[in-house]
């Protein structure tokens, strides 16, 4: 028997019965076992895809913003948007032209079917990494919305993903809720 002291009372804990024995050790069917062994592979797969740039996190689909939707969105700006779009135009990495800030950005032009506009994204957290070909598709994971331009994406040097997480991916075909094949279909007859 266990005791606990509380404001002065004390308080004796009942032996655990042959019914919380039970719990504690109950049976497990096989066909449980062989479900959680299947789940446990799929997972140590999907985390040794991340090192491929795979996202294994993106099983559940995110809200994708339309590029139209960037000048309308709630706050006119820095409102953190998830976007599926094709790379319409890429430049080299170049020094930053934000004010106060000493470092390297590199800007591309996104299209999709919902705007005849090409929305321009500026990358400044690590400008080098970021180089998908002209006419990839690319997921983009909060990127912050900006007046500039009449509405385009930046995605800032502070706004570092969590270890092991990416914030674009390229052609993720892999991603089921992403219609890479429509969007490529569609730039290619554009």
């Amino acid at each position: 028997m266990h005791r606990f002291v509380d404001t002065g009372r004390i308080f004796a804990e009942e032996p655990k019965s042959d019914e919380e024995d039970a719990f504690e050790s109950r049976q497990v069917s096989e066909q449980t076992i062989r479900d959680r062994r299947q789940e446990a592979e799929l997972l140590k797969k999907q985390s040794s895809n991340v090192a491929h740039g795979a996202p294994s996190s993106l099983s559940k689909s995110l809200k994708l913003t339309p590029l139209k939707s960037i000048p309308y969105l709630p706050y006119k700006q820095n409102w953190a948007v998830n976007v599926l779009a094709v790379v319409a135009w890429l430049s080299d990495v170049e020094p930053a032209l934000l004010p106060g800030y000493v470092g390297k950005q590199r800007t591309a032009r996104l299209t999709d079917p919902s705007t005849d506009k090409q929305v321009l994204l500026t990358v400044f957290l690590d400008p080098d990494e970021f180089a998908p070909e002209v006419g990839s598709v690319v997921l983009l994971l909060g990127v912050k919305n900006h007046r500039f331009d009449g509405g385009s994406l930046k995605k800032y040097g502070n706004e570092k993903p969590r270890p092991g997480t990416n914030w674009w991916f390229k052609n993720p075909a892999d991603i089921e809720w992403c219609d890479v094949e429509g969007l490529k279909n569609w730039w290619i007859t554009k």
